[in-house]
């Protein structure tokens, strides 16, 4: 993902987590914090972060509603966003 000025978007990760995974890595890796590449380990961290989170991710998505991409690719303004979402309240489950 991107912010608006096309930069990345910083992923959060929970200190506990990091630091599991730090070990996790520099192990199976054979590194230390002078060599390792953190790009590398970004990259390797990432998928794990996602699988980590995947309970927290559904436990949330019965909070929200569901729009499809053609939908939100519609989307050009603050109002069509108000519209979309009391589009998708109506739908039923």
């Amino acid at each position: 993902m991107r912010d608006q000025s096309g930069g990345p978007i910083p992923m959060y990760y929970q200190p506990k987590f990091l630091h599991s995974v730090w070990e996790e890595y520099r192990v199976t890796h054979s590194v230390e914090e002078n060599n390792c590449d953190p790009d590398h380990f970004v990259r390797w961290t990432y998928a794990r972060a996602l699988a980590h989170r995947q309970p927290r991710y559904q436990a949330m998505a019965r909070w929200g509603v569901t729009v499809n991409a053609e939908e939100v690719a519609a989307v050009r303004n603050p109002r069509d966003f108000d519209d979309l979402i009391a589009l998708a309240l109506d739908r039923p489950a």
